[in-house]
C-alpha cells in the first residue's frame, strides 16, 4: 500500500512532465555558453507559448460544447426530454 501512496498521477493529461528549472548565469560564462542558455530559454518560451495556445484552445471549445449542450437541455424555455409535436407531449 506504501507504493500506491507514492504514485501521485492525479488523471490529468495537462500536467507538465518536466518541471521549470532556474538557470543561473555563472560569472565567468563565456560567449557560446551565453548563446547555448539563451537558446534553450528561448525554446523553453516558445514551448510553453505552445502549449499555453493548445490548452486556451482546448477549453475554449470544451467551453462551447457545455454551452451548446446547456442550451439544448432547456430550448426555449422547455425541458430536454419533452417534445411537443401537434399537441401531442412525448416523454
Amino acid at each position: 500500500m506504501a507504493e500506491e501512496e507514492d504514485e501521485d498521477d492525479s488523471g490529468s493529461e495537462t500536467e507538465r512532465e518536466a518541471p521549470k528549472v532556474t538557470v543561473t548565469r555563472p560569472k565567468g560564462e563565456s560567449t557560446e555558453e551565453k548563446k547555448a542558455r539563451k537558446a534553450a530559454i528561448k525554446a523553453e518560451r516558445a514551448n510553453r507559448r505552445a502549449e499555453k495556445k493548445a490548452h486556451k484552445e482546448t477549453f475554449g471549445n470544451e467551453r462551447k460544447r457545455q454551452i451548446a449542450t446547456a442550451a439544448k437541455a432547456v430550448a426555449g424555455g422547455r425541458a430536454a426530454d419533452i417534445s411537443v409535436t401537434r399537441g401531442v407531449i412525448r416523454m
